[in-house]
């Protein structure tokens, strides 16, 4: 494979950007937790998860408004008593 060297003014960066660390986060929560995909949710837009990084919301509780607008419910707890929001 070759390699191309960085030009003048190219970014290097290893790490990944706030909205993509969201994207990886909530990817992994809403399948795991809800078996959902990032894309069944508003969150499938980069600009809506820029917004409630700009407006200082948590990842946390965005999950938790989701589950709250959309009364998601764990697969798990569907049985009993329900589970509404993460913790």
């Amino acid at each position: 494979m070759k390699t191309l060297p960085v030009l003048p003014g190219q970014a290097t960066s290893s790490r990944p950007s706030p909205v993509e660390i969201w994207q990886i986060l909530l990817s992994r929560l809403l399948d795991q937790h809800y078996g959902l995909t990032l894309n069944d949710t508003p969150f499938a837009d980069e600009r809506v998860i820029e917004q409630h990084i700009e407006a200082g919301i948590s990842l946390c509780d965005a999950v938790n408004f989701l589950v709250e607008k959309y009364a998601l419910v764990l697969p798990t707890s569907r049985d009993s008593a329900p589970v509404p929001a993460l913790s």
